[in-house]
Protein backbone atom coordinates (compact mmCIF):
# COMPACT_ATOMS: atom_id res chain seq x y z
CA UNK A 1 0.00 0.00 0.00
CA UNK A 2 1.46 3.25 -1.33
CA UNK A 3 0.83 6.61 1.31
CA UNK A 4 0.45 8.93 -1.94
CA UNK A 5 -1.21 12.49 -1.15
CA UNK A 6 -4.00 12.39 -3.90
CA UNK A 7 -6.76 15.12 -4.47
CA UNK A 8 -9.51 13.57 -6.79
CA UNK A 9 -12.49 16.18 -7.46
CA UNK A 10 -15.74 14.71 -7.77
CA UNK A 11 -17.98 17.24 -9.46
CA UNK A 12 -21.84 15.62 -9.32
CA UNK A 13 -24.13 15.76 -11.64
CA UNK A 14 -27.89 15.71 -11.51
CA UNK A 15 -29.74 12.29 -11.20
CA UNK A 16 -29.97 9.96 -14.15
CA UNK A 17 -32.63 11.16 -16.19
CA UNK A 18 -33.16 13.41 -19.77
CA UNK A 19 -31.98 16.54 -18.38
CA UNK A 20 -32.12 17.93 -15.40
CA UNK A 21 -34.79 16.64 -12.60
CA UNK A 22 -36.68 18.27 -9.75
CA UNK A 23 -34.89 16.87 -7.50
CA UNK A 24 -30.71 15.70 -7.97
CA UNK A 25 -29.37 12.55 -6.93
CA UNK A 26 -25.74 13.23 -5.75
CA UNK A 27 -25.00 9.39 -4.75
CA UNK A 28 -21.47 9.68 -4.85
CA UNK A 29 -21.13 10.95 -1.29
CA UNK A 30 -22.00 7.12 -0.48
CA UNK A 31 -18.94 6.05 -2.60
CA UNK A 32 -16.56 8.45 -1.24
CA UNK A 33 -17.46 8.13 2.25
CA UNK A 34 -17.84 3.68 2.50
CA UNK A 35 -16.04 2.84 -1.21
CA UNK A 36 -12.66 1.90 -0.23
CA UNK A 37 -11.50 -1.74 -0.25
CA UNK A 38 -10.79 -2.12 3.73
CA UNK A 39 -9.89 -0.07 5.99
CA UNK A 40 -8.69 2.63 4.19
CA UNK A 41 -8.25 5.96 5.67
CA UNK A 42 -9.69 9.16 3.34
CA UNK A 43 -10.67 12.78 3.50
CA UNK A 44 -13.89 13.80 2.11
CA UNK A 45 -14.78 17.58 2.15
CA UNK A 46 -17.79 19.13 0.88
CA UNK A 47 -17.87 22.93 -0.58
CA UNK A 48 -20.70 25.11 0.20
CA UNK A 49 -20.11 28.15 -2.12
CA UNK A 50 -17.34 28.80 -4.96
CA UNK A 51 -15.86 30.81 -2.43
CA UNK A 52 -15.57 28.04 -0.34
CA UNK A 53 -14.23 26.04 -3.22
CA UNK A 54 -10.78 28.28 -3.37
CA UNK A 55 -10.36 27.25 0.05
CA UNK A 56 -11.53 23.78 0.59
CA UNK A 57 -8.74 22.86 -2.50
CA UNK A 58 -5.90 24.55 -0.18
CA UNK A 59 -7.15 22.67 3.16
CA UNK A 60 -7.72 19.76 1.04
CA UNK A 61 -3.98 19.73 0.08
CA UNK A 62 -2.76 20.81 3.37
CA UNK A 63 -4.73 17.46 4.84
CA UNK A 64 -3.79 15.05 2.04
CA UNK A 65 0.02 16.20 2.29
CA UNK A 66 0.14 16.25 6.06
CA UNK A 67 -1.55 13.04 6.59
CA UNK A 68 -0.25 10.86 3.17
CA UNK A 69 -3.90 10.03 2.92
CA UNK A 70 -6.59 10.80 -0.29
CA UNK A 71 -8.75 13.72 -0.17
CA UNK A 72 -11.89 13.69 -1.81
CA UNK A 73 -13.51 16.95 -2.55
CA UNK A 74 -17.34 16.56 -3.27
CA UNK A 75 -19.17 19.37 -5.53
CA UNK A 76 -22.04 19.73 -7.61
CA UNK A 77 -23.08 20.80 -10.85
CA UNK A 78 -24.59 24.28 -9.64
CA UNK A 79 -21.41 25.06 -7.98
CA UNK A 80 -18.71 24.04 -10.41
CA UNK A 81 -20.54 25.67 -13.53
CA UNK A 82 -21.15 29.24 -11.53
CA UNK A 83 -19.20 32.43 -11.96
CA UNK A 84 -18.62 34.37 -9.03
CA UNK A 85 -16.49 37.08 -7.58
CA UNK A 86 -15.24 36.96 -3.90
CA UNK A 87 -12.43 39.33 -2.31
CA UNK A 88 -8.82 38.18 -2.99
CA UNK A 89 -7.78 36.32 0.23
CA UNK A 90 -4.37 37.71 1.89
Amino acid sequence: MAEIPLIVCDIQRGGPSTGMPTSVEQSDLNIAVFGGHGDSPRVVLAPANVEDCFFTAIEAVNLARKYSVPVIILSDQAIATRIEAFDEPD
